[in-house]
C-alpha cells in the first residue's frame, strides 16, 4: 500500500453518498510472449526502471515558483500559503521533493496518481495527502452526468476533494481514469521479459548447448528419465562448467543443435527492446544506455528532445491539474525546465553574457542563475552604445556625439 496506511490515520472521514458505480481500468491479459508485466514489477526491466527514475527526479529537481499576474507580466507570489505545498512540505510526511518524485513515479506505472486534498474550515489547503491508486475507482451519476472518486477505505470524495494527475493522453472508458503506459505497452515488455529469461536459461547452464547422451542398450522409461536427471544435476548450471563426463556402459554424448545467442540476434533484440520503452515513456533511448547511434554532436539534440518531448508534457500534466484544484485565476506555477538544459559552463556564460549585452537580463539575473548573491548597481538592464534606439530628435540632433562639454 505504500505511504497509504500512514497517511490514512490523518484523513478525514467523508460522508457516503450513493452512486453508480462505472467500472474502470483495463484487466491485465496476458502478452503473447506468456509473460505478465504488471505496473508493480515493471521496472525489474531496467530500462522501465531507468525511463521511470529520470522522469520523476528529474521533474521533482526543477526549480518551481508559485507566480501572481500583475498588471506588469508576473512576480512570485511569496506571501501564498500554497507556496509551502509546491516547495518545501505537501504533507507531514514528505518533502516537495520526495512528493513530486512520488506521484510522478506512480502515474508513470498506474497511468493515475491521486492525493486527498486536506482543508481546514476556512477553505485553505492544508495537506497533499497521497493515496493508493489500486483502491480508487469512479462512480458516475448518469442522470446527473457527475463522477466521484470511490476510496476503499474513505468511502466516496467529490472531484474537488482530490488532486488526480494522469498519464498523457490514456485514458479509460468514463474519461476520467488514467490508462498505464505499462500495461498498454505490455506486449513489448512482455516479449523483453521473455528475452532476459531466455538468456538467464543459456547462462544458468553456463551457456552450454543442448546435449543428448545414447545408450547402447534399450533403457526403460524410467531408467532414462533418472539417467537424464542425474547428468542434469551433475553438469548443468555455471558451477559445472569444465567439469569432465564420465561415461558408462559405451554411452555417448551428442551435442544437438548448438544455441549461440549471437546466432540468435540476442543482442540486437535486447536493444530494440529499449528502444520500446524509449517509445512508450518518451525518453531517448540514449538516456537508457543505448548509444548505438548518438553522438558527441547530437547530445545536445538529445537533451532537447528529451525536454520537449517529455518532461515538457509531465509539467503541463502538473500544471494544469493545479490550476484547476488549487489555485486562484491570477496565479500559476512556473516550472523551470531550462534547468535540465543547461550545457557546459562556458556554453552557459557565454549565453548569459549575450542576455546581459542584449538587455534581456540584468547582470544580477544572471549572477542568480548561477547561484550567486547580487551586488549592488547590477539591477539595470544594459544596451551596447551601438545598439541604442534612434528617435525622430536623434536625428535632427547636430551636436558632436564626441564633444563632453555639453
Amino acid at each position: 500500500m505504500g505511504l497509504l496506511p500512514r497517511f490514512l490515520r490523518r484523513s478525514p472521514q467523508l460522508e457516503e453518498r450513493a452512486m453508480t458505480v462505472a467500472p474502470a481500468g483495463l484487466e491485465l491479459t496476458l502478452p503473447y510472449s506468456g509473460e505478465r508485466v504488471s505496473p508493480l514489477t515493471c521496472d525489474q526491466n531496467t530500462a522501465v526502471g531507468r525511463a521511470i527514475q529520470l522522469i520523476s527526479n528529474d521533474l521533482a529537481k526543477v526549480p518551481r515558483t508559485l507566480m501572481r499576474r500583475t498588471a506588469n507580466g508576473a512576480e512570485p507570489d511569496t506571501s501564498s500559503a500554497l507556496w509551502r505545498l509546491f516547495d518545501t512540505s505537501p504533507n507531514v510526511e514528505q518533502s516537495g521533493f520526495e512528493f513530486w518524485r512520488y506521484m510522478t513515479s506512480i502515474y508513470c506505472r498506474y497511468g493515475n496518481a491521486f492525493a486527498l486534498i486536506s482543508k481546514n474550515g476556512r477553505g485553505d489547503v492544508l495537506q497533499l495527502i497521497p493515496m493508493d491508486p489500486q483502491s480508487i475507482s469512479i462512480e458516475i451519476d448518469q442522470k446527473g452526468g457527475t463522477f466521484y472518486y470511490n476510496h476503499a477505505e474513505l468511502g466516496l470524495l467529490e472531484p474537488e476533494e482530490v488532486f488526480h494527475l494522469r498519464f498523457s493522453g490514456l485514458t479509460d472508458e468514463t474519461g476520467v481514469l488514467g490508462l498505464s503506459p505499462v500495461i498498454r505497452g505490455r506486449e513489448a515488455l512482455g516479449l523483453a521479459k521473455a528475452q532476459e529469461k531466455a538468456g538467464g536459461s543459456v547462462y544458468k547452464n553456463a551457456a552450454s548447448p543442448r546435449m543428448a547422451l545414447r545408450h547402447p542398450g534399450t533403457l526403460s522409461d524410467k531408467a532414462g528419465a533418472r539417467l537424464a536427471e542425474q547428468f542434469s544435476k551433475a553438469h548443468a548450471g555455471p558451477e559445472s562448467a569444465g567439469k569432465a563426463i564420465l561415461l558408462e556402459e559405451g554411452m555417448d554424448a551428442q551435442i544437438l543443435q548448438p544455441l549461440q545467442l549471437e546466432s540468435a540476434q540476442w543482442i540486437d533484440a535486447r536493444r530494440f527492446s529499449i528502444g520500446e520503452v524509449s517509445r512508450i515513456f518518451g525518453v531517448p533511448a540514449p538516456y537508457l544506455s543505448d548509444n548505438t547511434n548518438s553522438t558527441y554532436s547530437n547530445v545536445n539534440q538529445l537533451v532537447r528532445m528529451y525536454v520537449d518531448g517529455c518532461l515538457s508534457h509531465h509539467a503541463a500534466i502538473w500544471q494544469a491539474e493545479i490550476q484547476f484544484k488549487l489555485l486562484s485565476p491570477d496565479q500559476y506555477l512556473d516550472i523551470d525546465l531550462s534547468y535540465v538544459q543547461r550545457g557546459s559552463f562556458t556554453d552557459e556564460i557565454a549565453a548569459l553574457n549575450q542576455a546581459v549585452t542584449s538587455g534581456i537580463m540584468t547582470p544580477n539575473e544572471c549572477r542568480h542563475r548561477l547561484g550567486l548573491n547580487p551586488l549592488e548597481g547590477l539591477d539595470a538592464p544594459r544596451l551596447r552604445l551601438d545598439t541604442g534606439v534612434v528617435n525622430q530628435d536623434d536625428e535632427n540632433d547636430d551636436r558632436n556625439p564626441f564633444d563632453t562639454d555639453e
